[in-house]
């Protein structure tokens, strides 16, 4: 495969106004990624998916937008609910982390130029996803805890090699409410956090 693309570092700016991109083949790549994702995760793209608990019904979605050129963030990051935390999973598979280079996946969130964290990415880790989970085969899985749910939140992904090129990037948004028997649903906003729609 043709080795990866650096990109310039995104500004502010460039976040403040996403929008999603045009039907492309990485598109398509990035659903295919999470729709498979969300068959184990219980969080299908776009669209709301609940599962029944004893006292209340957990519903998330995941959408991922603004797509950078390379390959690396193409399998479908999402978010999960594990019992009440809210865990951001970000996908990649091995060749794909030692051809681009990549050293970390950093996450800024919405409206703040300084990283929310860095997740250190290895091609020598072994796959760990589900078999199944996903299209392509040699899937690790990395993981971040956002809290307790109801959680609802933006991030930009940054596939960044050890001297700072960026070599992909993707947008996440997601919303995992938990709906209470009555039917109201609950919604932790981040007070910093921007409307994505606005």
């Amino acid at each position: 495969m043709p080795s990866e693309t650096p990109r310039r570092r995104e500004t502010a700016d460039d976040f403040r106004d996403v929008q999603p991109r045009t039907s492309s083949r990485r598109q398509l790549l990035t659903a295919a990624g999470v729709a498979a994702a969300a068959t184990v995760a219980g969080c299908l793209s776009g669209e709301d998916s609940e599962s029944s608990s004893s006292n209340d019904v957990d519903a998330c979605s995941t959408w991922a937008t603004n797509h950078g050129d390379g390959s690396l963030l193409n399998q479908g990051a999402h978010v999960e609910v594990d019992d009440e935390n809210v865990v951001l999973v970000i996908p990649l598979q091995r060749d794909r982390i030692e051809q681009s280079g990549a050293a970390y996946v950093e996450a800024y969130r919405r409206g703040r130029d300084s990283s929310a964290f860095a997740i250190p990415v290895r091609a020598e880790h072994e796959p760990n996803a589900p078999q199944g989970k996903y299209p392509d085969s040699g899937i690790i899985e990395y993981e971040q805890s956002l809290g307790p749910r109801p959680q609802n939140g933006v991030y930009r992904l940054d596939g960044v090699t050890s001297d700072g090129t960026v070599v992909d990037t993707v947008t996440v948004e997601f919303n995992c409410a938990r709906r209470r028997e009555n039917g109201n649903e609950t919604a932790r906003i981040d007070p910093g956090e921007t409307d994505p729609h606005s």
